[in-house]
């Protein structure tokens, strides 16, 4: 909205040197833009890395959950099958 009104600003004005204000300042503009948007693609791409460091950690985190608890339903059932020491 506000970029109608800076633009409906310049219309009616014939000179040249407002016309080259208008594109200087639209040119900063973008250049501004594509810095801003570089950066905010440089932060995507670390939470990415971060994201699948984070996935592989869960998964081996659930593997060593699930292998210790095996062994400790082995145990279990060992002892539950077993004889107490004083047969």
């Amino acid at each position: 909205m506000w970029t109608r009104q800076f633009i409906l600003g310049f219309v009616n004005m014939s000179s040249e040197i407002k016309m080259d204000e208008l594109v200087n300042e639209l040119q900063s503009k973008l250049a501004f833009q594509e810095d801003a948007l570089t950066s905010l693609n440089d932060v995507v791409i670390g939470l990415q890395r971060d994201l699948t460091e984070l996935r592989q950690l869960m998964m081996a985190i659930n593997q060593r959950v699930s292998a210790q608890d095996e062994i400790i339903n082995a145990h279990v059932s060992i002892g539950v099958d077993a004889r107490p020491p004083h047969y």
